[in-house]
């Protein structure tokens, strides 16, 4: 099995972000492959979230819900709201070049998020260590109209290249 980063074509970004170039705050941030559910271009049904670089340590991004992702009468269904903000946190560890997956995920469901209804979202890196130094504690908020309307928080755990290429290899 072997890992083909041509299969990914803005792996070459991210490698070059590790050697020292970082993002340039309000730079678009690459995708975590192409068929990604929440920011992935060639998911039919993914997400597809843009996200961009703000400061040092946080994202931020827009999104719209619509009616595919409703669980009541048009309002957002929870599941959705989490995976956008998952996603979101993914490429939170994409702008401070970490690799890193999820280990824990915590949502405060504030208020209702509408469907059609333009979404805020921001990430920011909280600190390092938790449970074991691998870890990166992260936080985010979704508001809408101004109002905010969920808060989350995450810890996630920093795994390397190897692992990460071994676990998910296809075979030749």
């Amino acid at each position: 099995m072997a890992f083909h980063p041509g299969e990914h074509p803005q792996l070459e970004r991210f490698v070059a972000a590790m050697h020292g170039e970082g993002f340039a705050p309000g730079e678009v941030l690459p995708v975590h492959h192409p068929g990604c559910y929440g920011c992935g271009p060639d998911n039919p049904v993914g997400l597809r979230l843009e996200a961009r670089a703000a400061e040092a340590d946080a994202v931020e991004a827009t999104y719209l819900f619509d009616e595919r992702f409703e669980g009541g009468p048009g309002v957002v269904h929870g599941g959705a709201t989490a995976a956008l903000i998952d996603d979101l946190f993914g490429r939170l560890l994409i702008r401070i070049v970490v690799l890193a997956v999820t280990a824990e995920l915590s949502l405060a469901y504030l208020r209702p998020v509408h469907v059609h209804e333009p979404c805020e979202l921001r990430a920011e890196l909280v600190g390092r260590g938790g449970r074991d130094e691998r870890d990166l504690m992260v936080r985010a908020w979704l508001t809408q109209g101004g109002q905010r309307k969920v808060r989350a928080e995450g810890r996630f755990r920093v795994i390397d290249l190897d692992r990460l290429t071994n676990r998910y290899a296809r075979p030749d």
